[in-house]
């Protein structure tokens, strides 16, 4: 048996994970375990064993899920109590930088109509208090403020680089800096003053935000989160306020919980700024999100995405574009969809 405390904590650590693993599905084990933490404390040499979590309702979840388990494999003649508190140190979240060719976006973004497919001639619809459509039964969003598409996601991610570039955890909310010429030419728009006023834009309609994500195994991610803090863009009164050359961007600390636990997908940039379509990004991001794309009905993609259109017949066709633009970029190897079902069944190279 381990002899000190270290000892001891990396014994029960291995014993509760071995456990785990032989009791839970891979998801809830992926999603709760991989970076599960253990305190142990000793006294009158028996230790007293402390599994932390990062808020309240993961660890109550735990503890009427998985506890039994937990107590199970921990000797009882050698450990008399076991706890779930709260960490006390906040966690920082240092994104990996895989440099310029990469951009990090949470699953729920990927698989949800967060960042819709919508056509330019459809003005934007405002959105209060609303779930919004999700391809799985893990997490839910509710959603206010005005709706937000692929352009839009385009910009935040390359903020979210930005700040993996300041070498400072997300959650300090380092200020990120950029020039308008330089943001534009990154996201894939003409230099020039209409774009400017469409970066703007857009950066405001992230800022008037509310955001609620809830996952299915321990309360909510998010609650009433923004997804921009504050932005300077501006000097002066309204009505005679210039544009800085240089703009200023704030994030959320809170937005760290978006990333926890590896919960997000990484997109090759190049890759989604080439296709034409936004429907072929959205594409692009969903299947990327999973090692192993399952079948899914065309109807549900096209909910899952916030097509506006009501005909599935009509969206059937965008989607076949897509899929072939998908195919040769070489991001899928064959895609196909069965006349009879209209599933759509894909393979990634």
């Amino acid at each position: 048996m381990a002899e000190n405390a270290e000892e001891k904590k990396s014994h029960y650590l291995n014993v509760v994970l071995r456990d785990l693993g032989a009791k839970l599905s891979k998801r809830d084990y992926d999603s709760w375990c991989k970076e599960l933490t253990i305190e142990c404390s000793t006294e009158n040499d028996l230790c007293g064993v402390t599994l932390i979590f990062l808020e309240k309702a993961q660890a109550q979840y735990f503890e009427e899920q998985f506890g039994e388990i937990v107590r199970k494999a921990l000797p009882s003649e050698d450990v008399h109590h076991i706890k779930y508190e709260l960490t006390k140190q906040p966690v920082q979240l240092f994104l990996p930088n895989y440099g310029e060719s990469y951009r990090h976006v949470p699953n729920e973004f990927t698989r949800s109509a967060l960042f819709a497919v919508g056509a330019k001639k459809i003005p934007r619809r405002l959105f209060k208090n609303e779930v919004i459509p999700v391809i799985g039964d893990n997490v839910s969003i509710t959603y206010t403020g005005e709706e937000l598409r692929q352009d839009d996601e385009d910009v935040w991610l390359q903020l979210i680089f930005l700040c993996i570039l300041s070498d400072k955890a997300i959650d300090d909310s380092p200020t990120i800096e950029f020039t308008p010429r330089y943001f534009c030419k990154i996201v894939g728009w003409p230099v020039s003053g209409y774009y400017y006023t469409k970066l703007e834009k857009v950066i405001e309609r992230l800022k008037v935000t509310g955001l609620k994500v809830s996952a299915r195994n321990g309360g909510d991610k998010v609650s009433n989160l923004s997804l921009i803090r504050k932005y300077y863009i501006r000097k002066g009164a309204e009505e005679d306020s210039v544009r800085l050359k240089t703009w200023q961007v704030w994030l959320e600390p809170e937005i760290v919980r978006l990333f926890a636990r590896n919960s997000y997908t990484t997109l090759e940039w190049d890759m989604r700024m080439s296709f034409k379509s936004a429907l072929s990004k959205w594409l692009h991001g969903y299947y990327k999100s999973h090692q192993k794309p399952f079948p899914v009905k065309i109807e549900t993609l096209m909910k899952g995405c916030g097509s506006k259109m009501t005909c599935i017949r009509n969206f059937k066709k965008e989607l076949l574009k897509s899929l072939e633009e998908l195919k040769k970029a070489g991001f899928l190897a064959k895609w196909e969809v069965n006349p009879k079902t209209d599933i759509v069944t894909v393979t990634r190279t």
